[in-house]
């Protein structure tokens, strides 16, 4: 494991005194149980399939701040080439219990964004994310991808799909730049307002191609949903309102990087290690057979 890894442990366990009080935050702390199982899974599978694979992390955003702390200005993380900066609607968006959560009182929405320290442009990359969207007046909250300011696709809801498919039947997309479903789209299947989600992303540069999937399967991933288009971006945007969440994002070379996205607690870290041990040993075994 590299030392960022065992670095997010070490915070992870740090907070592991913090209880969420908060009704808003309980879904999420319910999600993050879900999304570490996911990724225990994930790092299991893959080390088994790949023999620890070299991975790059790009990018990623663990909301490992004081809760209460609002998104702008805020500057952790690994990755960026900058801190968060509100660059429209209200500043209502802040830490609790390890996600970002918009509590404005009214449906305007808060946008904010962060800059990479690097462009995502080519090759293969992979995003992760865990989230709780809502859809409000005026739509709903998307994930944005922009270069230079200018949009280049986005995740989310953008008002109904279909005719008479309105409110919290609003589906999850992955958007072209026209970021809605006029343009080119990817549909999950999966509705807005329907609680926590982990969503994975695989963005093929070299096929032009994009696939999603929703709350993964990873012993069975999948074929996903896909579309020919990826957005190149070197910002992220997230804008939400009253009630969204977004929960840790990463953004890598690898599966296992986007995953990392929900790491496991300390207990399940330790089953991990054992796995890998016991791949070393097997290695060892047909190094010496």
């Amino acid at each position: 494991m590299n030392a960022f890894f065992s670095r997010r442990v070490a915070r992870r366990s740090a907070r592991s005194g913090v209880t969420c009080t908060s009704a808003q935050c309980t879904p999420h702390a319910t999600a993050r149980s879900r999304f570490r199982t996911a990724a225990l899974a994930v790092a299991v599978s893959t080390t088994l399939a790949s023999g620890m694979a070299q991975a790059t992390l790009i990018a990623n955003e663990t909301w490992s701040y004081a809760n209460g702390s609002f998104v702008n200005g805020l500057n952790g993380g690994y990755g960026w080439g900058g801190a968060w900066q509100q660059i429209n609607g209200q500043n209502t968006m802040s830490v609790s219990n390890g996600a970002l959560v918009d509590s404005g009182g009214n449906p305007i929405s808060a946008d904010s964004r962060r800059m990479l320290a690097t462009s995502v442009n080519s090759g293969v990359v992979w995003i992760g994310f865990a989230s709780n969207f809502v859809n409000a007046s005026g739509g709903s909250d998307q994930l944005r991808f922009t270069n230079a300011g200018v949009a280049t696709g986005a995740f989310g809801g953008n008002g109904p799909n279909t005719a008479g498919n309105t409110g919290p039947s609003v589906d999850y997309n992955l958007f072209d730049q026209t970021l809605n479903p006029g343009g080119l789209s990817v549909d999950t299947g999966v509705k807005v307002n329907s609680g926590n989600h982990f969503t994975l992303m695989e963005f093929n540069f070299s096929t032009g191609v994009s696939t999603v999937w929703m709350d993964p399967n990873i012993a069975n991933l999948g074929a996903g949903v896909s579309a020919n288009f990826a957005p190149a971006f070197n910002d992220i945007d997230l804008l939400a309102k009253p009630g969204a969440q977004f929960g840790s994002l990463a953004i890598g070379t690898t599966m296992q990087d986007a995953m990392s996205a929900a790491v496991p607690e300390p207990s399940t870290y330790a089953l991990l290690l054992a796995g890998c041990a016991v791949l070393g040993a097997a290695t060892r075994r047909r190094s010496v057979a």
